[in-house]
């Protein structure tokens, strides 16, 4: 019997192990786009385009994304995406938000802060990604690099 319930449990053991990934690499997290949009009111509003890149060989479900970006060094967008969705194995997801920001008073302030012929801006990107699991669980991110700025001129 105690043979048995032995057997049992080394078999029920191994099932969930095999079920189970044994580990897990985070998402890479890139600013794919960054897009200055009029704001009537005043306030910058830019549409965010994050890239999420799946290193994993399995599909990775999220939740939600918590960021913030720090343009040009020096102030700072920050936003949360909901309902994201699953980020296929080996491959990318595009998600894009609206986030507001005081950081620009104006529009040559930013432009200040372009960089080559590709009107690229630098940016440092940091960040929660939490996982759609039970337990919740979370991932975080860090990333620098450059986004391109498109600058909406209608609504």
């Amino acid at each position: 019997m105690r043979k048995t319930i032995l057997v049992i449990i080394s078999v029920l053991t191994a099932a969930g192990c095999a079920s189970s990934p044994r580990s897990q690499e985070a998402p890479e997290v890139h600013v794919s786009t960054l897009r200055l949009l009029p704001a009537p009111d005043g306030q910058r509003d830019f549409g965010v385009t994050l890239l999420l890149r799946n290193p994993n060989e399995y599909i990775v479900e999220v939740d939600s994304i918590d960021f913030s970006i720090r343009l040009g060094s020096e102030g700072f967008l920050e936003g949360t995406i909901d309902n994201v969705g699953a980020v296929p194995a080996l491959d990318d997801l595009r998600v894009r938000t609206t986030v507001s920001g005081e950081y620009v008073s104006s529009v040559s302030r930013l432009m200040e802060f372009l960089r080559g012929p590709e009107s690229a801006l630098p940016y440092e990107a940091t960040g929660t990604i939490w996982l759609d699991t039970r337990p919740r669980r979370n991932l975080r991110f860090e990333r620098e690099g450059q986004v391109p700025l498109a600058i909406s001129a209608t609504p």
